[in-house]
């Protein structure tokens, strides 16, 4: 499921702003998630491409598993548009995630 999120104001490189989302994991009070962005990424390796987000506009977004943030459930913009991907997409990103060996 994707969501709108607030990331907040960044330090260095972090992602800031408000962009879409996929929620890797739900908890009580925060989500695990993976930012989405729509710009072409320079080391597609830790990039999972994501063609289409269901319920969103038609685009190609970019989902960097480096990027993989828990965050506070008050960050998710609740009345945005909901969005969805295939489940290939979240294999995908569980795949590059073991392959790189982040837990």
């Amino acid at each position: 499921m994707s969501f709108a999120v607030n990331f907040g104001f960044n330090v260095g490189h972090e992602f800031s702003g408000k962009h879409p989302a996929l929620i890797l994991k739900n908890t009580k009070h925060t989500m695990v998630v993976i930012p989405l962005s729509s710009q072409m990424p320079n080391n597609p390796d830790i990039n999972v491409k994501i063609d289409n987000v269901y319920g969103l506009p038609i685009k190609t977004r970019w989902g960097n598993i480096l990027r993989i943030v828990p965050i506070s459930i008050v960050r998710i913009d609740f009345n945005s548009r909901i969005g969805s991907v295939k489940n290939d997409i979240l294999k995908e990103i569980s795949d590059k995630i073991k392959l790189h060996g982040i837990k």
